[in-house]
């Protein structure tokens, strides 16, 4: 718990974090305080007693384009100079950061010469983006604190940032790290749970099967290789093993989940132990409340039970791997979450 600017704040770093870990983010926001989550430029917030100062809605999520490919010198010209300042760095020191940021440079290797500008882009998805990310994106909302503006959009655009901000009555309709909070079945806590729209993205993968699931015979030494099917087999197996407590009555990713096991095959060799749980958050607590997932899903992506019958029976009709699943409910999906 923090003050800032007479107001108790509590913060989450939220990079790396456990589902048990975010589900405690959802307990905090229920507790009356400005509660500020944060992973790179993801976040979310409860205003607690800011909620009538800005008359708002009490929860929100927010996401902004900061150290990316997609972002301008904006920030970095404004808001990390704003930070800066008010932590006592002298001028002299921030006008020699822009001055790196801008000055062009020349590498040289032997007959190789690279010329360039060092800029404000980051490459996505690394530590230290996600570092600065978070720090700026905390910024932002202490800047909004400090300068009580209830216009949140406005705010963050006087610090260079574009926005993109969702407020929300209930806590069950935001979403952080591509998932939500949902009822728990027993009691009156909720649990983090990933969106239904985990499905698309959850079968990609960066590298061939084949070359993934290759392992070394423990006899001969020697380079043993799957077939493309096996090695598909293999994988959607492991893909699944992320999510073995997300049950098939969980709404689209859970019979998604079935089909991958169902038709997946479970490898024991210890070269392939690391594809199990290889997806992060790994799933430890099935404690959802079905019904409230299933409402909130027909909700947010605008669909009919009906429709979700369907996707249900055609995921089930799958009958081998590597297989190819239309459904307008999958392109609904993309069109809501990406």
């Amino acid at each position: 718990m923090y003050e800032f600017y007479g107001v108790k704040v509590r913060i989450f770093f939220a990079a790396g974090y456990t589902q048990r870990q975010l589900s405690s983010i959802a307990l905090a926001m229920q507790e009356g305080d400005v509660v500020i989550a944060i992973s790179g430029d993801d976040s979310v917030v409860s205003w607690g007693p800011l909620t009538n100062v800005f008359s708002c809605e009490p929860y929100g999520e927010c996401d902004q384009s900061q150290f990316d490919h997609t972002q301008d010198e904006g920030p970095q010209r404004i808001a990390a100079s704003e930070w800066m300042r008010l932590i006592g760095i002298p001028e002299d020191f921030i006008d020699l950061c822009y001055g790196c940021c801008s000055w062009p440079y020349t590498a040289r290797m032997g007959r190789l010469r690279v010329k360039g500008v060092a800029g404000t882009q980051m490459p996505t998805g690394i530590t230290m983006t996600t570092v600065l990310n978070s720090m700026s994106t905390l910024f932002m909302y202490l800047w909004i604190i400090k300068t009580r503006n209830a216009e949140f959009s406005e705010a963050a655009r006087q610090l260079g940032f574009k926005t993109k901000y969702k407020g929300a009555f209930d806590l069950g309709d935001i979403t952080f790290l591509r998932g939500w909070w949902r009822k728990c079945a027993d009691q009156d806590g909720r649990v983090w749970m990933p969106l239904p729209s985990a499905c698309l993205k959850l079968g990609k993968v960066l590298r061939d099967p084949v070359d993934v699931c290759k392992y070394k015979h423990p006899v001969t030494r020697e380079t043993v290789r799957k077939s493309g099917e096996e090695a598909t087999r293999v994988m959607a197996y492991a893909l699944a093993s992320s999510y073995k407590t997300v049950e098939e009555n969980y709404p689209i990713l859970g019979p998604f989940l079935a089909t991958l096991r169902r038709l997946g095959t479970e490898m024991s060799h210890p070269d392939l132990h690391s594809l199990y749980e290889s997806q992060r958050p790994a799933m430890v607590d099935a404690n959802i409340d079905v019904e409230d997932c299933v409402s909130a899903t027909l909700r947010r992506y605008d669909l009919a039970v009906h429709e979700l019958d369907r996707v249900r029976s055609l995921l089930g009709s799958v009958e081998s791997l590597p297989a190819m699943v239309f459904d307008p409910v999958f392109e609904r999906l993309r069109e809501v979450d990406y």
